[in-house]
């Protein structure tokens, strides 16, 4: 008997004696774990699975020898190799197997027992792209089905003490499950545990903050004000938060009553948590969207209910997912894969990207240097000429479809939403426009693309001189502005720019040859990084000197007077207090202010300096 243990990590036994070998030999272990679930599959898919990248006589070689090595591993009599196909024996126990056979009986406890930890958990196989889709692919279903159990046993326990375990199982199955920390904190509440209920919710609120930087879900927030307030009931007995489905149901009694019934959360797919919506265009909407079987999170894009009735529309929208799938480069917003929702509107699931888009920068932050814009459109271009060179035109590069990521400072192209293949692609060009329709926007499109003519890259690398030009302006340039040579002092970077905006495409370059030139001095003045760097970008060392130093004599002058008995000792004593409130005040507008160009007053910036001023005025209060 061989038992194959893969839930929780990997372990192998065959006739009760464990083989710690296996799971250190990669293409072993991923060659056995696929033929123990799959059962049986052909040479040709093993290759496939395992060796992508390597020619067919080398995989095809390379299997033959894993054979060999773990036939050596099981007996001969475990593995079967009948011409083209490879199959397991008989005699084979797999955990998922048994797990599987658990919830299609309807035994949830049992599953949830069997579920040790998720599939193949800290084992690192050796396999092709196909095969860690496979591997994430059961990952994703095993962890529904298992929430799903978990969510089940918890709705069927009417023992306010059972309930309370069923949802603690829950919770510790997914600390970032909503559904499960609401159904915790109702139980704990329901209970009359409201310390603990609370205490709970303190948690939950905390990791979520932390893991995922967003708040807990409105009906969970109004759930602990009813707590705090005293509202409980001593019998809980039904699930208060409603389970992601997107099928009717009827009313539910719940022991601790919100004052209403929460919205059904948004369905996009079974193994997508929607956590709020983060943006809105013409053609659909963005979510933010949490994985929770490989606990990241995501950005969704689902086109909108108007637009999923017209052919054109969701061609468009497919278009788009397939442009950016075919662009490999790490400034390109990728996209991890496509879709259809319940409701019949195509979605795609792309990385999340935490920050603004490149036109709120401009616009909070006001013209760029030369250094800081050569450094960003040698990575747009750069981003360009990759899309370009499999054959993808972006048609609508402007500000707005760059993200700007906050943390990193990394910039990503986006918004494939125009884009077309070239007509000298091996792919016939779809024609998806109508006649006069224009495609992009008319501030930043090519005099071409305006015309409705042909294009090719250099289209994009018009848009993106265009763009250029914004970032050195701090502004959107006008139409006369587009021709016109800017007073920069990198002289360089001006002919490029004037070279990028070439009335004529043949007078441009292509977005490679534009990427090279921009590189070769962007590394010179590329935008700083870390704490040092930012500090130098905000000039604010030298801020904080020049305070200090004319704060320090203006002390020392006040001293003087007060010792020559001119001024009153409490005199010094406020100047003392008004001089430190004034470098806290400093530093404050030197890090929202120092760098060179114009920037908007945040929020954060008007509550530091009104900390400040309120700090200052206590201070004062107490001297006088």
């Amino acid at each position: 008997m061989i038992e194959v243990q893969a839930l929780g990590g990997l372990e192998v036994r065959r006739d009760g004696k464990r083989l710690p070998a296996l799971p250190s030999q990669p293409q072993r272990a991923a060659l056995l774990t696929y033929l123990a679930l799959e059962h049986c599959a052909t040479r040709e898919q093993l290759c496939f699975l395992l060796w992508p990248d390597r020619s067919p006589d080398r995989a095809r070689h390379a299997l033959s020898q894993t054979l060999y090595e773990l036939k050596k591993d099981l007996g001969d009599t475990w593995l079967q190799v009948s011409g083209d196909e490879v199959r397991m024996g008989e005699e084979l126990s797999v955990d998922v197997e048994a797990l599987d056979a658990a919830l299609l009986e309807g035994e949830h406890r049992q599953a949830i027992r069997l579920y040790r930890g998720p599939f193949l958990a800290g084992v690192t196989l050796g396999g092709g792209v196909e095969f860690e889709r496979w591997v994430e692919a059961t990952q994703t279903r095993l962890h529904r089905s298992i929430q799903s159990a978990l969510r089940e046993v918890h709705a069927k326990e009417t023992d306010p003490g059972e309930r309370i375990d069923a949802a603690r199982a829950w919770v510790d199955h997914d600390p970032l499950d909503d559904e499960a920390q609401h159904a915790l904190i109702a139980a704990l509440g329901s209970a009359g545990r409201r310390a603990e209920a609370l205490d709970q919710y303190a948690r939950y609120k905390a990791l979520i903050l932390a893991e995922l930087e967003v708040e807990p879900l409105e009906q969970t927030v109004n759930l602990v004000e009813r707590i705090k307030g005293g509202d409980l009931a001593e019998t809980g007995a039904h699930q208060t938060h409603p389970a992601p489905s997107s099928e009717n149901s009827g009313p539910e009694t719940t022991a601790l009553q919100t004052p209403a019934t929460p919205a059904p959360r948004l369905v996009i797919a079974p193994d997508l948590v929607v956590l709020r919506l983060i943006g809105q265009g013409t053609t659909g909407s963005v979510y933010l969207a949490r994985e929770p079987s490989l606990k990241r999170l995501v950005a969704v894009k689902v086109l909108s209910d108007e637009l999923a009735e017209h052919e054109t529309a969701r061609a468009r929208f497919e278009r788009e997912a397939q442009a950016a799938a075919r662009v490999r480069h790490t400034n390109v917003a990728a996209v991890f894969r496509t879709g259809t929702a319940p409701d019949g509107r195509p979605y795609f699931v792309m990385p999340y990207i935490k920050g603004v888009t490149l036109a709120d920068r401009i616009k909070a932050h006001g013209a760029f240097s030369a250094g800081e814009a050569r450094a960003m459109l040698a990575v747009l271009a750069d981003a360009l000429a990759a899309a370009h060179q499999v054959e993808v035109v972006h048609r609508d590069v402007r500000p707005a479809n760059v993200l700007w990521e906050e943390r990193t400072g990394r910039i990503y192209l986006s918004d494939f939403g125009t884009a077309g293949v070239l007509e000298s692609g091996s792919d016939e060009i779809i024609r998806l426009t109508q006649t006069g329709e224009l495609l992009g926007n008319p501030e930043y499109i090519s005099p071409e693309q305006r015309r409705g003519s042909p294009v090719d890259g250099r289209s994009d690398v018009y848009s993106l001189g265009v763009l250029g030009k914004e970032l050195l302006l701090g502004r959107r340039s006008g139409a006369s502005e587009v021709q016109k040579t800017l007073p920069i002092e990198d002289p360089d970077l001006r002919k490029l720019l004037d070279r990028a905006v070439a009335e004529r495409p043949s007078h441009r370059p292509s977005a490679r040859e534009l990427a090279t030139a921009l590189a070769a001095r962007a590394t010179e003045s590329r935008p700083p990084q870390g704490l040092v760097g930012r500090l130098r970008e905000r000039r604010l060392l030298p801020i904080i000197g020049g305070y200090l130093a004319a704060g320090i004599a203006g002390m020392g002058g006040l001293d003087q007077l007060v010792q020559q008995d001119l001024l009153p000792t409490v005199t010094y004593r406020i100047g003392l207090a008004t001089f430190l409130a004034g470098l806290n005040a400093t530093i404050v507008l030197g890090w929202f202010h120092g760098k060179k160009g114009r920037q908007a007053f945040s929020r954060t910036e008007i509550l530091l300096l009104a900390l400040v001023v309120l700090a200052w005025g206590v201070a004062i209060a107490l001297i006088v």
